[in-house]
């Protein structure tokens, strides 16, 4: 049984210094490590729109996040955070600094604009589309949003009551999505969890279903419309152009390619 090798862990960003142990961090198992969590630089300017401390409702003094549930790099290398117990989207810097690209801390509800003028209400998983630009599963408003590199917010798909319906993107329904990917054909591929489904926006504005038949559980199927699936979320393609699923609540990775269903 070996020790592993020292870790020095760093906090990107976020105020909340302090030291703690790594435990097995190396291969023998039994390992343990010191990590020391560094303190990045995060500057709050901004976070409301106006420079002010939009999180008051929500944060004590010195908290940059509540709750983050999602990163993703843009095109330039900086991150994108779903801060989503703030209702907001985050930017951070190469430097380390944050500053708010959309929505408005420390208020949920739904409304397209731009920056602070923008509502979410708990967004969940990130991902980038082909052309750069941001994508969010707004998770409470039932709906997937797209962010432009500038903060403006539109909405992609889903009318807000939450429901299942295939359809066009202005009639259809989901039950809080919490995970999204793109693959190379440009469609969205949509965890939506409540509804125990796969679904995949079209360029031409369809939502459809590809997997899964809306009952919780866990059956790989003989259709893939037939499946079951428990809560999934996290979803992203491998490089054979497959989807992998984390199918949740049934403790599972499953991926869906050559039109069928198989667990990892």
């Amino acid at each position: 049984m070996g020790t592993g090798p020292s870790v020095e862990v760093t906090t990107l960003a976020g105020n909340i210094p302090g030291t703690g142990t790594a435990a097995g961090a190396g291969g023998g198992g039994g390992g343990s490590a010191t990590a020391t969590a560094g303190t990045a630089t995060a500057t709050a300017a901004a976070v409301d729109g106006s420079g002010g401390a939009g999180d008051s409702k929500l944060l004590p003094p010195n908290r940059v996040f509540h709750y983050p549930v999602s990163v993703i790099f843009d095109s330039l290398g900086n991150l994108i955070v779903a801060d989503s117990g703030a209702h907001c989207i985050r930017h951070v810097s190469t430097r380390g600094d944050v500053t708010l690209l959309a929505g408005t801390p420390g208020k949920s509800g739904f409304a397209d604009g731009k920056g602070s003028a923008a509502l979410f209400d708990r967004p969940d998983q990130l991902c980038l589309d082909l052309q750069g630009r941001i994508l969010c599963c707004d998770k409470n408003n039932h709906r997937i949003r797209m962010i432009t590199e500038t903060g403006e917010v539109t909405t992609v798909a889903g009318t807000g009551e939450k429901g299942f319906a295939d359809g066009p993107t202005n009639a259809c329904k989901f039950d809080s999505p919490c995970g999204i990917a793109v693959d190379w054909k440009a469609r969205i591929v949509v965890s939506d969890t409540g509804n125990h489904r796969i679904r995949r926006i079209t360029p031409d504005g369809k939502v459809q279903t590809i997997a899964g038949n809306g009952e919780a559980g866990y059956w790989n199927g003989a259709t893939l419309k037939e499946s079951k699936f428990h809560h999934p979320k996290g979803l992203c393609f491998d490089r054979a152009g497959r989807l992998l699923v984390c199918d949740s609540e049934n403790e599972r990775l499953r991926r869906i390619g050559d039109g069928k269903i198989t667990t990892v």
